[in-house]
């Protein structure tokens, strides 16, 4: 193989890896997204539901 396939085809390889790479980190990046707006709503949704409760208990 002559040098400048093998630079080619280096540079191929490279630009593969570095988009594999790239895309491996905003799927990471994504799923931590994801599970902390999981806990906040989770959080909201039991500081809504006992206001929620509180309020009908007090005016039974």
């Amino acid at each position: 193989m002559k040098k400048s396939g093998f630079i080619i085809l280096a540079v191929i390889v490279l630009g593969v890896a570095l988009y594999l790479a790239i895309a491996v980190l905003k799927i990471t990046i994504g799923l931590i997204v994801l599970a902390i707006a999981a806990v906040v709503l989770f959080v909201l949704w039991h500081m809504i539901k006992h206001k929620w409760e509180e309020k009908f208990e007090n005016e039974s």
